[in-house]
């Protein structure tokens, strides 16, 4: 803008995340004020907005081009001898760049307060004002503070149109922007299944005939008086449905889906349930992380969505069944971590997994024993 400015902007900016695949698109609206010596004298307090669809490659990266404008009214300053006095300042501008979420890996799926809340904008390309182009730069920082379907946070904007050299006023316009940044997305998250719960006494079946009691059973060589296993190194171990293995909870089974979705399936439950209450007499296991993988068939977004949203499954049915919602926590590999090599149907059917990890534990105390007396 001949009149092109440095801004400090107060920014209440919507950004709106459209819901198609991999697709979002950020709004913003802010008020502006220049900063720097000249343009803080040229310009006053002014607004700027801003539309920037934005490609996903994934949950780190994004690709954005960004198209607005910035107006900025007449400052108090007295332009130079022999220039004019210039009223508003007005610059249409576009630029591409990145979006970048850096510490999006390390989300842990608990809350709103999440990392992967910080994200970062930048791009460079070129602005219009007074009929001239202009090159044109900007970046911005802020943090989200996520609650489905809506985020919003705290951020921080620079904008800056370069001028030429010949230009009247040779000075860039920058503008700083503070303010705040939120986001609606229309992409919903598939219900999850609740917990089964007891048929009422009238829906159940009636109790079936009282058959003949059966002989006894030849003596068991292996039984002891307590049920305890027995010392005796020829008789086989009681299979364990859950074990600890360094730092994961192995089960004796997978956790079985429906195809292609994030619902448990219903032969699932009893083995859930059974986690579920062998962390209710383990409260020494206090952070558990669920981690969601799926195979390598079908496009990297869609299987990122389906490990997270089939880690989430998996968490809600944990809490269902008893489970303290904040000793739960999900992450998401999509098929970045494969369990077997290979594209068999027998590596695939391995690699689509939930597995369980023991991020914090706890000491447990033992209770001291009570002095005795006379």
């Amino acid at each position: 803008m001949r009149r092109t400015t440095t801004a400090l902007v107060l920014i209440f900016t919507p950004s709106i995340a459209l819901a198609a695949p991999d697709l979002a698109v950020h709004v913003e609206g802010a008020a502006a004020h220049p900063v720097g010596s000249e343009k803080s004298a040229q310009f006053s307090w002014g607004g700027e907005g801003t539309v920037a669809p934005e490609l996903i490659l994934n949950k780190v990266v994004g690709i954005e081009v960004e198209v607005g404008a910035v107006a900025l009214s007449d400052g108090s300053g007295k332009p130079p001898p022999g220039v004019a006095p210039t009223g508003w300042g007005f610059a249409a501008f576009s630029t591409l760049g990145p979006r970048v979420r850096p510490l999006a890996p390390f989300d842990r799926g608990t809350g709103p307060f999440e990392p992967e809340g910080l994200w970062l904008a930048g791009g460079a390309g070129a602005g219009v004002t007074s009929g001239q182009v202009r090159p044109t730069i900007s970046a911005s920082v802020g943090y989200d503070i996520n609650a489905l379907p809506v985020a919003a946070g705290p951020f921080v904007g620079f904008f800056q149109m370069i001028e030429t050299s010949n230009s009247v006023r040779p000075d860039d316009a920058r503008v700083l922007m503070f303010g705040v940044h939120s986001s609606l997305s229309t992409e919903k998250r598939r219900a999850l299944p609740k917990p089964p719960q007891p048929k009422p006494p009238s829906q159940e079946a009636p109790p079936p005939a009282v058959a003949p009691p059966p002989a006894p059973p030849a003596a068991d060589p292996c039984a002891t008086p307590d049920g305890a296993a027995s010392n005796d190194p020829k008789c086989p171990k009681p299979a364990e449905e859950i074990q600890v293995v360094g730092d994961d909870l192995v089960l004796d089974d997978r956790i079985h889906f429906e195809t292609g979705v994030a619902v448990v399936s219903a032969s699932s439950y009893p083995l859930l349930q059974d986690l579920a209450a062998f962390l209710g007499e383990h409260p020494e296991y206090a952070v558990i992380h669920v981690e969601g993988h799926t195979d390598d068939t079908g496009p990297l977004p869609f299987n990122d969505r389906l490990s997270r949203a089939r880690a989430d499954a998996v968490r809600n049915l944990l809490i269902g069944f008893g489970v303290a919602h904040e000793r739960l926590t999900i992450d998401a590999f999509g098929p970045r971590k494969p369990f077997a090599e290979g594209v068999s149907a027998d590596a695939r059917r391995l690699n689509r997994r939930v597995e369980f990890e023991i991020l914090e534990r706890t000491p447990v105390r033992t209770p001291e024993p009570e002095e005795g007396g006379l």
